[in-house]
């Protein structure tokens, strides 16, 4: 096939690959209800005013870009779940394409086809497809981590633009900076890795220098927030997220990078889909370390490393210090960038024209079509936090009458009822049941159901042992419960007699 067919063919591969990647993101978002992170972020975003906005944020653990975007998207395209996730399918989608981009720099003559195939992966990872369609920081994290990547090895190995390629190290730095601490682990390890193998490298040495100045003007970028912003969350008392630490914990991330949700398989798929996100980890390291053994050139060596340590590295490292620092945490969508460069791994351990070819391409064919199997089955299913079921429930079996309490287990500085409030003025045939009043995690005044034969309780993941449950316990019986997914429940209790 002469060049301009392939070229086509490949432009034409890449551009279906975005369209079903696309689909995938605008039916989840459509199908799924917002999840309580979800309305996290909702709050942040619609504080009534700047003020409100920064004393809201500086109780928390984030810094401002997601939510100023989440805003933007909100006012400019109203309050819909998809509306709310525009931003997040945008920035996977534009990583789709900064992946390709990655994978044309791999040392080998089938660019194109390696490209592809690394969107492909990429495009087809169920934890990829979850987090680049919520509403939250992840997507525009990912993004930022692979855009910081390419540019790293832009500026340290090619003599072509130069300028941008510094400006651009700016704007992923700062960017990265301000939408999720956790990008700084990534920054700092991708950045001391591409100055290493650029010092260690008589041909690149003199290019040092040009780390400088985006370096200085990165820093000073970040200093305000850095100083006024992240230093007061990091002096107060709320526990970080991500509880995932341990070895565990790094273990499942690893998996979970290509196949989320594996319980969706079933007993049958569950042991096919542990085995082949087992496989994508396993056959990415053995890309990693030929890559790393075998480059002889400057731009092939440094992109071996990157590689390895965005994928490897940064995962490792963020357990470490998650197990051995307070203030840090780690699960897995906070590793989601990894995902991307162990897909260009991926792409190379097919690609690589050695003994075994067959067997490898056969291999990865299997991860990307189980991969894309698990997200299908994410996407037809429920979903982990089933909010609009469990409001709708509530609005069936109500009566006149009955109370409804809407109460989630989560820090105090976000308010109560947050689901109740979205989805059932959305959900309700005319004016929705007013919800109780709330006062932390128990009602604002317990005469607020006195008068109550029969209470619905929407709850996530509350205690038990809480005063409102000990309350209710000791005036009603459960008469019915149902589960909406991870710690969603709708309680039927009814007033004791006796």
């Amino acid at each position: 096939m002469s060049p301009p067919h392939r070229n086509r063919r490949v432009t034409w591969t890449a551009l279906a690959i975005l369209a079903v990647a696309a689909g995938l993101r605008v039916a989840f978002a459509l199908r799924k209800g917002l999840v309580l992170d979800e309305f996290h972020s909702y709050f942040h975003a619609t504080r009534t005013s700047f003020g409100a906005f920064f004393d809201t944020l500086l109780a928390d653990n984030h810094p401002p870009l997601s939510f100023l975007v989440l805003h933007a998207a909100q006012t400019v395209l109203g309050d819909g779940a998809l509306a709310l996730r525009a931003p997040a399918i945008v920035f996977g989608l534009f990583e789709l394409v900064l992946v390709a981009q990655l994978a044309r720099r791999l040392p080998s003559t089938r660019k194109g086809r390696l490209a592809a195939l690394a969107m492909a992966l990429l495009a087809a990872s169920s934890l990829h497809v979850d987090f680049s369609t919520q509403a939250r920081m992840y997507a525009l994290h990912a993004t930022c981590v692979t855009g910081l990547t390419l540019v790293l090895h832009t500026l340290a190995t090619t003599n072509e633009s130069v300028r941008s390629a510094s400006a651009l190290l700016v704007l992923w730095s700062v960017l990265g900076f301000h939408n999720h601490y956790f990008f700084v682990q990534y920054a700092t390890v991708a950045g001391l890795a591409t100055l290493a193998v650029v010092a260690l490298t008589p041909a690149l040495r003199s290019r040092l220098r040009r780390f400088v100045l985006p370096v200085i003007a990165t820093v000073l970028l970040c200093l305000p927030w850095l100083v006024w912003g992240f230093w007061h969350q990091w002096t107060h008392a709320l526990p970080p997220g991500g509880d995932d630490a341990g070895l565990r914990g790094l273990l499942e991330a690893f998996v979970h990078l290509f196949f989320l949700n594996v319980r969706l398989g079933g007993p049958e798929l569950r042991p096919l889909f542990i085995g082949c996100g087992a496989a994508a980890a396993a056959c990415g390291a053995l890309s990693a370390l030929r890559l790393v053994v075998s480059a002889r050139e400057p731009a092939a060596r440094l992109l071996a490393v990157l590689l390895t340590v965005v994928a490897f590295g940064v995962p490792l490292l963020a357990a470490v210090v998650a197990s051995s620092l307070g203030r840090a945490g780690f699960t897995w969508h906070y590793v989601l960038p990894s995902a991307a460069a162990l897909a260009v791994l991926l792409a190379d351990f097919a690609g690589f024209a050695g003994p075994l070819a067959r067997v490898r391409r056969a291999i990865v064919s299997v991860i990307g079509a189980s991969a894309l199997l698990l997200s299908v089955l994410n996407v037809t299913s429920r979903g982990t936090e089933d909010y609009p079921g469990a409001v709708a429930h509530v609005l069936a079996q109500h009566r006149s009458g009955d109370a409804v309490v809407s109460v989630e287990w989560q820090p105090a500085l976000f308010p109560q009822g947050q689901p109740w409030d979205y989805y059932a003025p959305r959900l309700a045939q005319g004016e929705p049941p007013p919800r109780t009043r709330m006062s932390g995690f128990s009602v604002a005044d317990p005469r607020d159901l006195a008068e109550a034969e029969r209470i619905l309780v929407l709850r996530t993941s509350l205690p038990g042992d809480q005063h409102l449950m000990q309350l209710l316990l000791e005036r009603f019986e459960v008469a019915s419960r149902a589960d909406f997914g991870f710690g969603v429940e709708v309680l039927e209790f009814v007033r004791r007699h006796d």
